[in-house]
């Protein structure tokens, strides 16, 4: 089970974005995939706004009809520690990144992202200082 971060998904249905290939790989890994509702609205919206609603729909369609991709919500509990993990933490990260980081860390499972500040963060914390 890998983590998708919105940059994972974004170069996917972006052929020019600079991580296409990179994303396409990671796609196919044969790992199942766990996406997080926030994460969905990021996705939805930026290819919308950036290559329009037929891109946004098909991506939509395939996110949620996909048997290899998860979608979860977090629960209260995971909220409280994500908000308590964002006011705490003096850093660049956005809140969803850090709802990101923190499920990552609890659930023991990797985190794929094209972000450089969530990965700078990932590789010198290694999800676990603050």
């Amino acid at each position: 089970m890998i983590i998708l971060d919105s940059s994972i998904i974004i170069a996917m249905f972006r052929n020019n974005e600079k991580h296409h290939g990179d994303a396409v790989a990671i796609w196919k890994s044969g790992s199942d995939f766990l996406l997080f509702d926030y994460v969905l609205s990021e996705v939805l919206t930026v290819l919308k706004i950036r290559e329009g609603h037929d891109v946004a729909d098909r991506c939509a369609d395939f996110l949620t009809n996909n048997l290899k991709i998860f979608i979860e919500q977090i629960d209260e509990i995971q909220l409280s520690k994500a908000v308590s993990f964002f006011r705490d933490v003096k850093n660049n990260l956005s809140f969803v990144d850090t709802v990101l980081l923190l499920q990552s860390k609890e659930r023991a499972v990797p985190l794929a992202t094209f972000d450089r500040e969530l990965a700078k963060y990932i590789n010198k914390n290694n999800g676990d200082d603050r």
